[in-house]
């Protein structure tokens, strides 16, 4: 497995790939609310099972990453959000395959609520909690650019 180094927010990470492993496009969000983003927990039956992570899923054959985003949060967490802007993509090599993620900023509309549908939990964290999570080795590489964008929002008192 091999990561790379982060670095500033929008950016792309990309390490060395083994053009023999398939390739799996993914699209997450980082939903930002106040001075917080939402993590969720993987559940006993899926892949890094535990690990928490950005929301997110499989891009499809006829959809953006952005338009994956949207749906995959509604089939996950039953709710609405607005893609506000991409954010960054990371790619990562796991034993057998290799991970290409876009990430994008985005909120929860008003009046939408979360359900966690299928992960074993959700929660809402701070830059200052990030550490006491088991994220997945994916989002482990990003978790940097979070922070620095996080803590630049706080910075301008923006929120959300």
């Amino acid at each position: 497995m091999s990561t790379s180094s982060t670095t500033a927010p929008n950016s792309t990470l990309t390490p060395a790939t083994n053009p023999s492993k398939k390739v799996v496009r993914v699209a997450a969000g980082l939903i930002i609310k106040e001075d917080s983003f939402l993590i969720a927990q993987r559940s006993g039956k899926r892949h890094l099972a535990g690990y928490w992570e950005l929301p997110g899923g499989k891009i499809e054959a006829h959809e953006t990453p952005a338009q994956t985003c949207q749906r995959e949060i509604s089939e996950e967490l039953h709710c609405q959000v607005a893609v506000d802007s991409y954010f960054l993509t990371c790619t990562y090599e796991y034993e057998d395959f290799t991970l290409s993620m876009d990430v994008y900023l985005c909120h929860l509309l008003p009046g939408e609520h979360l359900e966690c549908a299928e992960h074993s939990a959700l929660k809402f964290i701070t830059v200052d909690e990030i550490d006491s999570f088991n994220f997945a080795p994916a989002d482990i590489q990003f978790l940097p650019n979070i922070k620095a964008l996080m803590q630049s929002l706080k910075r301008k008192n923006f929120s959300f």
